[in-house]
């Protein structure tokens, strides 16, 4: 089963069955003992945002059922993100050092590695500390999916399954706005998050009308690109500020600015495509989608 809804069967039981297609996914990522430690830690975060992402819409009102799972995957990413973290903002670093070393040299660059690695080590963010979590993780996914016949989950309709779309996109207008008034990195990356929802709501809705929705979907995702990119890059630009202020090192100055330039026209991209992707308002745009669903499934 792909990463999107079918005539059939009813969408309360895709919805279990989605979930459990991404974690099981989530486990199979951790479990590639000899994958790469980012690749796998990537992986596996990815699949458990989209399966949250899909059991957001099973929500009918505040169902308990619905807000334990989602706080046990929560949980499981939780642990993941230092990591995730860590193998990010090195290979930010590293982005930063094959555009700019040319222009500014490589002590630059060089100072900036040795103070993440000291970092990583402080922190225990080091591989033998991830292989010794991975375990636990695996066993808390498994544990989710052996009672997944269990799941209290309310009985999803396309009407109520709508209504969560338009919740978590509306919740996206509101913290772009949000994001253009305060740039800090707390705020987008709170933006990317919803946008990052209504990205994977787009790939569910895709067979409504795949030319279309796959489009937007695009744009989706290439949003939410330009925002971990700046998320990123502002947990680099504290960690080195943070780290050089405390030497008064003065010589780092061109490196602070290389990533708040950086910043500057990343988030220009960013908010460009963000203003057009949530233009409509929430009601527009969950009536036209809806429109769409209600048109595939009569044709059928």
């Amino acid at each position: 089963m792909t990463y999107s809804f079918s005539l059939q069967p009813p969408v309360s039981r895709q919805i279990r069955h989605l979930v459990r297609q991404q974690v099981q996914g989530a486990i199979d990522s951790l479990n590639l003992a000899h994958g790469p430690e980012i690749v796998r830690i990537h992986e596996a975060r990815k699949h458990l945002k989209k399966s949250r992402a899909v059991l957001a819409l099973a929500r009918k009102g505040r169902s308990d059922g619905v807000r334990k799972l989602d706080a046990a995957l929560k949980q499981v990413a939780h642990k993941l993100a230092p990591f995730r973290d860590a193998d990010s903002l090195q290979l930010v670093l590293l982005q930063l050092q094959r555009d700019y070393e040319a222009e500014h040299g490589s002590q630059l660059f060089e100072a900036a590695r040795t103070l993440l690695e000291q970092r990583n080590l402080s922190q225990g963010l080091v591989a033998s500390a991830f292989e010794e979590t991975v375990p636990e993780l695996i066993a808390t996914l498994r544990k989710f999916l052996i009672g997944s016949d269990r799941w209290d989950l309310p009985g999803t309709t396309p009407t109520s399954l709508f209504k969560q779309i338009r919740a978590r996109y509306g919740q996206g207008r509101a913290r772009m706005r949000a994001a253009m008034e305060s740039s800090d990195v707390e705020t987008i990356h709170s933006w990317r998050k919803a946008a990052k929802d209504h990205w994977y709501h787009m790939r569910l809705l895709k067979k409504s009308w795949p030319r279309l929705i796959q489009a937007r979907a695009i744009d989706c995702s290439t949003l939410c690109d330009f925002l971990g990119k700046d998320h990123d890059l502002g947990l680099l630009l504290e960690v080195i500020r943070n780290g050089f202020a405390r030497d008064g090192a003065e010589e780092f100055k061109p490196l602070l600015w290389l990533m708040e330039h950086e910043r500057t026209r990343i988030q220009a991209q960013a908010f460009s495509l963000g203003r057009l992707i949530f233009a409509e308002k929430k009601q527009a745009l969950s009536q036209r989608l809806f429109s769409y669903w209600k048109t595939w499934r009569s044709r059928s």
